[in-house]
């Protein structure tokens, strides 16, 4: 084999490259760089720290010292119609202490004992519980010590904060002022040595009210908790948006040429508020109400006192009232038993609960207004019908019974709403129908909210009957038993404020106004921004049909039921109603009357009712007329009324004119059913509405609703002979009558209660005021009772079937 020589090697074998100490020279150098520049860096850096200190200290301070602070903004005042005040918002100073600055261990010794001591002296405090509060919270940069300091009071704090950190100084100042000046001996400076700081003054408006209880159900009242700002109740409530303003702020920022600079963006203050209420009014409500609790008392009264012509509603009261300074002092209220039996927001609900708009009830017969005045505009009847009332009346083997058990006789439509007869309201509605019925009702807002700008109204749409309710509702129905019970106000449910807007509009010809307590919104300056004038929603009937009613309203007062409300000198117009309570075997009735004057004038209206009197015998519709009448006779004048032609004699006294208005028999009540069926027929009412009412008690956030009448239980009602019989013998005026003429057509009554009468022997039939005859008379009418119990207990059972 050919062997080729050996290529020689271009590498020379003596040459060494060291290629790890190469790496090593390099990195060395790139280390010795680096070390340059982070000493030129940290050179850098502390030439900047030692040039700039002083900016650097004015900052650190700026931040220190100038935190963000907010300056509180002034809550909207709210004032009566006419400019009175009725709360009061000042500025307020509430003492801060700062625990964690004042317990520094390199602080301590010279704040600590001499602040303590300043303050317990200047406050009045106990010095050691000061110090246990301080001790306690530690941690605390904002430890609220001490009542809050008026204006005043914050100045004489800061003169003494400077006197003692300045003795001598503040001493030479005031001693140049006065020469007798002292100032402190040598044990207060002893005492005050050190430095009394570490305590600033909060700003804050505090909210009071002058009136105290006056209006507190409108007014409700403002208060602030967990760092919240907010109404409670009334107007302070529904307007707590408007009353409210924009808190302001204090802040430092840093400019461009790096200077601390402080800035204060000023605070927006809250709109203010007048309201409808007018102060004299308001209090004679009130007092009229106190007069009543005192003589006769009840579980409940509301009173609402409305311009009829524009929805403003001068005054709303109820017998709970509460002070509005201070709320949540059940104990004022409650006795100690009675706070055992309630949790604390039970108690508090029941205080603050508004029963003029939270409170749904039956209304009785105020509501037979509104079936006339529905059958008058559907052109279903003229004003001059006759109906001939018998005591009762038969629907669909439901027997019913009037008012008078014995019977009016013959009556026309001025007639029956004069003598308050529930037979000829039940053949008006029969006329009407059920379609036009419902499509009334809902015209005068039953079972509509009302709009009153107050917070707690209930959802009454489940409280009257429709044609066609749901599938899971079939109790509300409206049948022809329910059309008959609810023509004269049984069995179906409102609250005061929807029946005194709907009365309004029936008076004034026929616009109904939006309730509301509110007549203007000013801004901070008092200009105003918004005004809430009359706000017609709807309206509900004719000129003519309000003519018509006018007319027959001041009947019920001259001729009819209503004499207790005549108020001396003016022509009062109204109706009275008798409402018996669920159940109905308890015997409890709300009695109202809701009234106007002048009678062909409507500018003032009145309506009064009282839950459960505290008497015996309840069923007496004098107890709210004669309020009412007492009311009215004290407040007309004020607002200007001109008396018209009635008589100018003196008003009567409270329990004189109730002992009066009883013994006259004109007047509305109710009449005690001796029949076999009454007892489970009511329990059985009782039942069927308590879900309803509970439904209504939730949607009101209410308590008080729990009194609601519920409709589903109007069939039970018209079974019931005792739920019939909502209100007593509308008796006739023979007052200037012999009594001897009185009991001989007492007698001829009695014996032919369902003889046809014309509408004149009517308004002058029998009445007697001897106690004899009244009793005969009853036991007559028992007597009449107990022989139609088999007839009754047999069409109650027939209407159960169906």
């Amino acid at each position: 084999m050919k062997k080729f020589p050996k290529r020689p090697s271009l590498v020379n074998k003596t040459t060494n490259y060291d290629v790890k100490g190469q790496l090593r020279g390099k990195l060395g150098l790139l280390m010795g760089l680096t070390v340059l520049a982070l000493g030129g860096l940290v050179y850098q850096v502390y030439g900047v720290q030692k040039n700039n200190a002083a900016v650097a200290r004015t900052f650190t301070r700026s931040k220190e010292l100038r935190q963000p602070e907010v300056i509180p903004y002034r809550r909207g005042e709210i004032m009566d119609r006419n400019g009175t005040y009725l709360t009061a918002t000042e500025k307020r100073y509430q003492l801060i202490v700062s625990p964690k600055s004042l317990l520094k261990e390199d602080s301590r010794d010279l704040y600590y004992d001499c602040t303590v001591h300043a303050l317990a002296d200047f406050l009045g405090m106990d010095e050691n519980e000061l110090r246990k509060q301080i001790e306690e919270n530690s941690t605390s940069q904002n430890l609220k010590v001490g009542e809050p300091l008026t204006a005043p009071d914050k100045q004489r704090f800061l003169d003494f904060q400077e006197h003692v950190n300045n003795p001598d100084r503040y001493e030479a100042k005031k001693r140049a002022e006065d020469k007798t000046y002292e100032g402190f001996s040598q044990e207060q400076r002893e005492r005050y040595r050190g430095r009394f700081g570490a305590v600033n003054l909060q700003e804050y408006y505090q909210r009071e009210y002058p009136y105290g209880e006056l209006a507190c159900n409108v007014l409700g009242f403002y208060r602030s908790y967990d760092d919240q700002r907010v109404g409670t109740t009334g107007i302070e409530q529904s307007y707590n948006e408007v009353l409210s303003g924009t808190d302001g702020q204090r802040y430092s920022y840093m400019d461009a040429d790096r200077e601390a600079q402080d800035v204060t963006r000023e605070p927006q203050d809250g709109n203010s508020v007048v309201s409808t209420i007018d102060v004299k009014v308001q209090q004679s409500v009130e007092r009229h109400i106190k007069d009543f609790m005192n003589t006769t008392g009840a579980e409940n009264i509301g009173v609402i006192v409305m311009d009829p012509n524009s929805g403003e509603i001068l005054a709303m009261a109820t017998n709970h009232s509460f002070d509005l300074n201070d709320p949540g002092n059940l104990q004022k209220y409650y006795s100690a038993n009675e706070l055992k039996q309630m949790t604390s927001e039970e108690a508090t609900q029941k205080l603050w609960n508004n029963f003029c708009v939270s409170t749904v009830y039956e209304p009785g017969s105020t509501a037979k207004v509104f079936t006339i005045a529905g059958a008058l505009e559907n052109g279903k009847i003229t004003g001059q019908e006759e109906y001939t009332c018998t005591g009762e009346v038969d629907v669909q083997g439901t027997l019913i019974h009037c008012s008078k058990r014995t019977g009016h006789g013959r009556l026309n439509v001025t007639g029956a709403l004069e003598q308050s007869c529930n037979v000829a309201l039940v053949r008006i509605a029969q006329a009407l129908g059920r379609e036009a019925f419902e499509k009334t009702q809902n015209l005068y807002g039953f079972g509509v909210s009302s709009g009153i700008d107050l917070p707690g109204e209930p959802d009454t749409s489940t409280q009257v009957h429709i044609l066609n309710p749901p599938d899971d509702a079939a109790n509300r129905r409206l049948g022809p038993v329910e059309l008959a019970t609810d023509s004269f106000g049984q069995g179906f449910g409102c609250n005061m404020v929807q029946l005194a807007a709907a009365f309004s509009s029936v008076i004034n010809g026929g616009s109904y106004y939006r309730p509301h307590v509110v007549k203007q919104i000013l801004n901070s300056q008092g200009t105003v921004i918004r005004d809430y004038s009359g706000e017609i929603v709807r309206e509900t009937c004719s000129q003519e049909t309000a003519l018509f009613l006018r007319k027959a309203l001041r009947g019920v007062v001259t001729e009819g039921t209503g004499a207790a409300a005549e108020v001396p000198g003016y022509e009062i117009a109204g109706k009275t109603g008798t409402s018996e309570k669920l159940p109905r075997n308890k015997k409890n009735y709300l009695l109202s009357f809701c009234g106007y004057a002048p009678a062909n004038n409507p500018q003032v209206l009145c309506y009064v009712v009282v839950d459960q009197p505290h008497v015996k015998d309840q069923a007496h519709s004098t107890f709210a007329s004669v309020l009412f009448q007492n009311i009215m006779a004290d407040i007309l004048p004020s607002l200007n009324v001109v008396p018209g032609d009635a008589p100018g004699t003196t008003a009567t006294p409270l329990l004189e004119g109730i002992n009066a208005g009883i013994a006259s028999g004109r007047e509305e009540g109710g009449e005690s059913a001796n029949t076999a069926e009454s007892t489970a027929t009511a329990e059985s009412t009782a039942a069927m509405a308590s879900t309803a009412a509970s439904d209504s008690a939730a949607a009101a956030d209410s308590t008080a609703a729990s009194d609601s009448a519920a409709a589903a239980a109007s069939t039970a009602v018209a079974e019931s002979p005792a739920a019939q019989e909502t209100e007593t013998a509308a008796e006739s005026r023979t007052a200037a009558q012999k009594s001897s003429t009185a009991a001989a057509k007492s007698g001829s009554s009695s014996k032919s209660g369902k003889t046809s009468k014309s509408t004149k022997s009517t308004k002058s039939g029998s009445s007697s005021k001897s106690n004899k005859t009244s009793k005969s008379t009853k036991s007559g009418n028992s007597a009449k009772n107990a022989t139609k119990s088999g007839k009754s207990s047999k069409s109650g059972s027939s209407s159960k079937k169906k």
